[in-house]
């Protein structure tokens, strides 16, 4: 709920016409998120339970295991391409202050 909370106030305050913007999915998927990183904070072994259990259910279903996996290596890609830019704009700023 807190994270909820904190999407309302946060993006309704500093972004008024984000219901337009498509920004409300922030708003449902940032309780998820919370309760995620909370849970395996405060409890892990339960949290890693969940995740086998979770995994298990995964194998049952080959499409979902397919899409699970390309999302993953898009993510991954994603990751890379990120730092590699990051490192590209590092080494441009530190080119031009010298």
């Amino acid at each position: 709920m807190g994270g909820s909370i904190l999407a309302r106030n946060r993006t309704l305050l500093r972004f008024p016409a984000c219901l337009i913007a498509g920004m409300l999915p922030i708003r449902f998927l940032s309780p998820l998120l919370a309760t995620a990183v909370a849970g395996s904070y405060f409890l892990p072994e339960t949290s890693r339970n969940l995740l086998a259990l979770a995994t298990e259910y995964e194998e049952q279903l080959p499409a979902l295991s397919q899409a699970h996996r390309e999302i993953s290596e898009d993510v991954h890609k994603l990751k890379n391409d990120a730092a590699k830019e990051m490192e590209q704009v590092t080494d441009k700023l530190s080119i031009t202050k010298k």
